[in-house]
């Protein structure tokens, strides 16, 4: 199979999943296409191929493994790839033919990302995926990433720090970091090697894209440069929500999440 015509499939039922898999996938060059349900993904099938399929065991309706033996009966060239919660459920599925591999949640982008370069390029059932996690029963998208704040007023920093603390509820993970100008950030930035970088908009640095070249050249770390008005944040709650989906969608985009 040539690695970069593959036509992949993701099949899960939390959108969020869904995104993120498409986003990154289609960043390394695969033709990627989705779908919520097992229903709906053997729907498409009927009319579009798919080389490989990522496929959730756990869904509403038809389950994953239901899913991937109608589709190996149907299509037994398709290679699977199917995830789960449940680290020993390897072992149940090691004497049924529906899938070349399994991954294990959580997983990083990366670790599935190599895992199904294997496949593509060697198509073996690979059994279970040794984890450290236990058997979760929920799909969780949890973002996690090392942020920098570049503002003047420590106050304002302080409530934005308390408040991006309190959302470890809702899968988000923030390692908090404040500097107060341009100057002090190239003193620190090998030091703290944060992976996304926020100027206040108060700040009279420009964050222009020589700006942002500098700071990437500087630091390989740094996945992002943005500007944001934190102190509008820090007072409004509907523009602290707004900077809360942006953190977040930033770390989609740029791989920073675990899939759980």
């Amino acid at each position: 199979m040539d690695e970069k015509k593959t036509n992949i499939m993701v099949i899960d039922d939390e959108e969020d999943v869904v995104f993120c898999l498409k986003n990154f996938l289609s960043r390394k060059g695969y033709c990627v296409d989705s779908a919520m349900s097992g229903e709906e993904a053997l729907k498409k099938l009927e009319s579009k191929n798919a080389d490989l399929i990522l496929l959730d065991i756990i869904m509403p309706g038809l389950k994953g493994t239901e899913v991937a033996e109608i589709v190996k009966e149907k299509y037994p060239d398709t290679k699977i790839i199917l995830a789960t919660a449940f680290p020993r459920e390897g072992e149940i599925l090691k004497g049924k033919s529906i899938m070349e591999a399994l991954i294990t949640k959580p997983f990083r982008l990366q670790d599935l990302y190599n895992k199904l370069l294997g496949v593509i390029t060697q198509p073996v059932i690979s059994g279970e995926e040794k984890t450290d996690t236990a058997g979760i029963e929920t799909k969780v998208l949890f973002v996690k990433a090392k942020l920098l704040f570049v503002e003047p007023v420590i106050e304002v920093y302080e409530f934005l720090h308390d408040q991006l603390k309190q959302l470890s509820s809702r899968g988000q993970f923030y390692d908090l970091h404040l500097i107060s100008d341009e100057n002090e950030l190239f003193k620190k930035l090998n030091f703290i090697e944060p992976e996304i970088i926020i100027f206040s908009e108060s700040c009279t640095t420009r964050v222009d894209a020589a700006l942002k070249t500098k700071i990437l050249s500087k630091s390989p770390k740094t996945k992002e440069v943005t500007s944001f008005d934190l102190t509008s944040a820090a007072g409004e709650l509907e523009t602290l929500e707004k900077l809360i989906n942006h953190i977040r969608k930033i770390c989609i985009k740029r791989d920073l999440v675990e899939i759980h």
